[in-house]
This record gives structure tokens, sequence and C-alpha cells, in this order.
């Protein structure tokens, strides 16, 4: 059986706790305080999330309202998950994947303890590009998403011609 210990504001497992007390490195309360200290806070977890409910929700083009009503929900309440001041509970984040069409594992996608927020918002023409992709064929997209890699390559983004 495994027992949890609740320590501001993580919850760790007693055979965490046990393993670290046992290692015999400095004390117990030291090396707890270590580990807890590199891990993500709870608010900045439901932050990302939110946010990655956010651009996915944008990227498909649905309003707040929308997607409050497909799972039975406020817009209010909508915009409280993707400003990460409401947590999501598991069946809502069901939910809200079936709904947008991805799995749950979407919503954590990219989580490090590194980087916990995602880069920068996207702007309204990377939105309107991207449900414009969406609507050409499969083929024609991936012609597209390799020229646009290729241009990505290029020393000068600028619009001076490269040689070769």
């Amino acid at each position: 059986m495994l027992l949890f210990v609740i320590l501001k504001p993580k919850i760790v497992s007693i055979m965490e706790t046990q393993a670290t007390w046992h290692s015999g490195e400095g004390g117990p309360a030291d090396q707890l305080t270590d580990r807890l200290i590199d891990r993500l806070t709870d608010q900045q977890i439901d932050q990302y999330v939110g946010a990655r409910l956010r651009l996915r929700r944008k990227l498909l083009g649905h309003s707040q309202k929308y997607l409050g009503q497909a799972i039975g929900l406020t817009f209010q309440q909508i915009q409280k998950y993707e400003r990460g001041k409401s947590r999501i509970p598991a069946s809502r984040l069901w939910a809200l994947g079936r709904v947008m069409r991805v799995p749950v594992s979407y919503f954590f996608d990219g989580l490090t303890e590194n980087a916990p927020f995602p880069e920068e918002p996207l702007a309204a023409s990377e939105l309107k590009l991207c449900r414009t992709l969406r609507r050409l064929p499969r083929r024609q997209r991936k012609t597209l998403h390799n020229l646009i890699l290729a241009f990505a390559e290029t020393p000068d983004p600028g619009g001076t011609p490269v040689a070769g």
C-alpha cells in the first residue's frame, strides 16, 4: 500500500520520502525540500494546461461559449480554465479532448520543468493560416509544410536571395 504525505503544495509518496531519508546524504528534510523546489507548482501546471486548451480552441475556431456548451459549462468557466484560475478535473479534461479531437496528453505536451509556459501566443494571422491549411488536401498541406521548412532553413529570412 502506498501512502501519501501532503507538503505545501505538493503530495509526495511515503516511498519517495523513505528512499530520501535512507540515502545517507544530509537530513531528510533538506533532501525532501531540495527535490520539491525543482518541481513545477500546481498553479504553473494549471496555467500551462489552460494555455494549451486556449491554443487548441483558437486553432479550431471555437468560441469559449461553444466549447462550454459542448461540455455543459458556462463560457466563464472555460475562461477560468484557460487562465489557470480553476483546475480542470480529469473527467472534464477527457470531455474537452473529445470535443477538440485530441488525446488528454495533448494538454501536457511540451510541459517540462525548464520551460513551463508556451513560447508566445499565436497572432490572429497565424491562426487564420492554420485554419486555412487544414482545409487543403493532405498532399498540398505536405508540400506547403516542406516549402515552409525550406524557407525556415535559409540564412537570411529578410528577402535577400540565397545562392545555391
